[in-house]
């Protein structure tokens, strides 16, 4: 018998999903910065302390968890609840991590016009979240790219998908399709690398669904999504409304991607519709989750799926750049950066900027910010933080 099963063996099955839902619901509480820092706080309990995981299990576990649709942290709680008990495991991992988002963000929702969001240090402080967010995904893409980045492969999809977000209103799933399209021939090539009722409860069902089918490695990838679907096409939120959410999401309890998915829920239709979008993003997980995990051993080395991986990898750092851009053009810049006018000026024509300008207090926030979560230990939450006051106290020159 393993160790696994010899200390499940001695713990009653009502209290094994206790344990679950207790340690998965703690930790999306406590932890902030989204599922890889969930991944670690996870390791710490089903590890070292309860002792059902082998050491290392869960982090040698994350490119399979990252292969399927799904926020990681939800992934990941489904991985150790059906480890632990079977499909009712899974669903209570599930419903502990996702809890602390829904019932935090849903308060937050409801008192969130008495915040004075007009503030001038706020509003401030607010640019200095998303300087610190910018930061972040920079230094992510820079971890990433050593590990994803060689060959003209990922190269090309990377590429492609960065210009097309940024340049056209393409849709970002039709990105990720192409991406795994792209990835799946490259595989087999020889020897080669308006309504508040029902209505808007299925929509935002129908929505969140679609949006967890198409996240792959966690919610900052959804943003690009996001701002297609619901800033753009469906005038849901606008751009600032959607960066703040982001910032809040960063320095609240549970994954970001829960966040987002019950603040935008509650936003179009109340409680109903936040629970309905946060089951909506997570549905997909879980189903896709357990059937990869009665199959591991045949998909994890299947072509196939080394093909769509290798599609999705690049295809998520270019999305992820993409992102990084819009963080910029709200926090570093004053204005969206004005490619026309780039092209006429260096062209040697006229050219308009359209207000655009660099805010030179953020530079070095940016610049720290970037370093400290790249080559130090310093956690999301305190660079976010720091990020923030350093946006308050710059607030009169900003």
């Amino acid at each position: 018998m393993t160790l696994m099963n010899e200390e499940l063996a001695n713990c009653s099955r009502g209290r094994v999903l206790w344990l679950l839902f207790w340690n998965f619901f703690k930790i999306a509480l406590f932890v902030v910065g989204g599922g890889f820092a969930i991944i670690l706080a996870a390791e710490e309990s089903f590890v070292k302390r309860l002792r059902w995981l082998k050491e290392g299990e869960l982090l040698d576990m994350l490119t399979v968890i990252q292969s399927v649709p799904g926020l990681t942290a939800g992934n990941a709680a489904i991985y150790v609840g059906y480890r632990a008990a079977g499909h009712a495991g899974a669903l209570i991992a599930l419903f502990g991590v996702a809890l602390p988002s829904f019932t935090v963000i849903t308060l937050l929702s409801m008192g969130l016009d008495f915040l004075p969001l007009d503030n001038l240090y706020l509003q401030s402080a607010f640019i200095g979240v998303r300087t610190a967010m910018a930061g972040l995904m920079i230094a992510t893409v820079a971890r990433l790219w050593r590990k994803i980045m060689s060959g003209f492969f990922p190269w090309f999809v990377m590429l492609a998908c960065f210009l097309l977000m940024t340049f056209t209103k393409v849709n970002p799933g039709w990105l990720i399709a192409g991406s795994m399209a792209a990835g799946i021939a490259s595989a087999f090539m020889p020897r080669a690398e308006e309504s508040r009722g029902v209505a808007t409860l299925l929509l935002l069902f129908v929505l969140f669904v679609y949006f967890g089918l198409l996240c792959f490695g966690g919610g900052a990838v959804l943003v690009n999504f996001y701002i297609h679907e619901l800033v753009e096409l469906r005038h849901w939120l606008t751009l600032d409304e959607l960066a703040d959410m982001v910032a809040i999401s960063q320095v609240t309890p549970g994954p970001i991607g829960v966040n987002i998915a019950t603040f935008i829920g509650y936003r179009q239709g109340g409680i109903p519709g936040a629970a309905i979008a946060t089951i909506g993003l997570l549905f997909p997980s879980y189903w896709l989750m357990m059937g990869g995990l009665k199959s591991l051993d045949k998909w994890e080395h299947s072509r196939i799926v080394g093909g769509i991986m290798a599609g999705i990898r690049p295809a998520t750092i270019g999305l992820m750049i993409a992102v990084t851009l819009v963080y910029l053009e709200m926090s570093l810049f004053t204005a969206a950066v004005p490619w026309r006018g780039i092209v006429d000026w260096t062209a040697g024509n006229s050219a308009d900027f359209g207000g655009f300008g660099l805010r030179l207090l953020m530079l070095p926030v940016l610049a720290v910010s970037t370093w400290a979560l790249y080559k130090s230990k310093c956690s999301i939450m305190a660079a976010i933080f720091t990020s923030a006051a350093a946006g308050a106290l710059c607030a009169p020159w900003l």
